[in-house]
């Protein structure tokens, strides 16, 4: 009874708010304790909206880049206080402050004082975010490292970047191999229309507030955001990994 009312609930919401479709689920350790669909995730294909739709996940990349840091760390090829210049000797960026240098673990935790993002650099459909580096020669920090928490998209592409020369894999293939694999989820990186093209039966689309298909304009640069999708039933196999800290990915201190 308390989850037909709750149903109820949530479909008074999407309808007061013209949503498409919405895929949402309520989990522990064990599975899922509740589960809720509404709507479609292709309107124009008739795809209902269900577990195994895919979704852009967006800056929840950011937690797959973060882990991959840590389980190079466990492996010992890097240190959270390792200079990113030990692992990118041509990263440079300018400053007004004096520093002694820009840690992964400021990278990791939004206080190495670099700018948020390079809009040139993202509404590019032709550039690639190894281009930061290059580009971030002509920014300025906004703060010392270190000392001030500020969301920086351009931090976690440049921790896809050490992730690359350290493992020696493109970004991609070390989440497939190190992340994707152990935990037997699905990850998937769209980059194009042709890649999209072949998912098209499970892809959900991007709808204005009249209910109209639009292209997702909102991206970042790819160890920080967008182009990766994951079903919910992954992403909640994702999520119970940090619940259950068994191991499979990294040690249980490493999740705490």
């Amino acid at each position: 009874m308390e989850t037909q009312n709750l149903n109820k609930k949530l479909d008074k919401i999407c309808k007061k708010g013209k949503a498409v479709g919405v895929n949402l689920a309520l989990f522990d350790s064990k599975g899922i304790i509740y589960n809720y669909n509404y709507g479609y995730a292709n309107k124009e294909q008739g795809m209902k909206s269900n577990n195994d739709s895919l979704y852009m996940i967006g800056s929840n990349t950011k937690v797959l880049t973060a882990l991959a840091i840590l389980k190079l760390m466990e492996e010992g090829k890097l240190s959270l206080e390792d200079d990113v210049k030990k692992h990118i000797p041509e990263f440079e960026v300018q400053s007004y402050f004096e520093y002694d240098k820009i840690s992964i673990k400021n990278l990791l935790m939004h206080r190495s004082g670099l700018v948020s993002d390079l809009f040139h650099l993202i509404l590019g459909k032709t550039r690639d975010y190894h281009e930061v580096i290059p580009e971030l020669r002509e920014t300025y920090l906004t703060a010392t490292p270190g000392k001030m928490f500020s969301y920086s998209n351009v931090g976690y592409t440049v921790l896809g970047i050490v992730i690359e020369r350290v493992s020696g894999l493109s970004y991609t293939e070390y989440i497939q191999e190190e992340i994707a694999k152990p935990l037997r989820i699905q990850v998937h990186f769209l980059l194009n229309e042709e890649d999209r093209h072949k998912f098209a039966s499970s892809v959900s689309l991007c709808y204005d507030r009249k209910g109209k298909a639009v292209e997702d304009n909102l991206s970042t640069l790819l160890p920080a955001g967008s182009n990766t999708y994951m079903s919910l039933s992954d992403f909640i196999k994702f999520g119970q990994m940090f619940l259950r800290k068994d191991g499979v990915l990294l040690k249980k201190e490493t999740l705490e």
